[in-house]
């Protein structure tokens, strides 16, 4: 993977503003995992309570998968080095107002499970790219 990924996803605010962050990482078959890129992305102007598409890229990055490696995306609202406008206790809403699943990073497919993952603080998106053999 070399170059700018850009994500792309569909948020619900709860105000006119809200703050995310990115993270993409290599995830290998034992489950660690190792920071490739990431970038934070503030909305303002959005209307509250409503989806909006939210585009972004993320630092650029040069980083070889291996090939039994995966692509893993966490969003999370908060991160200790950058500000943000979210008001705290805020709820953000990723994904379509009728569930549908949030489409993934374009540069490495958009297939595969979401869940939240405790350990990483924030919404996880396993991508269904692997590495090269």
């Amino acid at each position: 993977m070399h170059g700018v990924p850009r994500d792309r996803l569909p948020l619900t605010p709860a105000g006119e503003a809200a703050t995310l962050v990115a993270y993409l990482f290599g995830l290998a078959p034992d489950g660690s995992a190792r920071i490739i890129t990431h970038q934070p992305r503030t909305l303002t102007g959005a209307p509250a309570g409503r989806p909006v598409e939210v585009s972004w890229d993320l630092q650029a990055a040069a980083y070889d998968l291996a090939a039994d490696h995966e692509v893993m995306l966490v969003i999370n609202a908060k991160d200790k080095f950058y500000s943000d406008t979210n008001p705290p206790l805020t709820t953000l809403h990723l994904g379509s107002t009728a569930g549908a699943e949030a489409p993934g990073l374009a540069a490495a497919g958009s297939r595969g499970a979401r869940r939240h993952c405790p350990g990483l603080g924030g919404l996880l998106r396993r991508c269904a790219g692997r590495g090269r053999s």
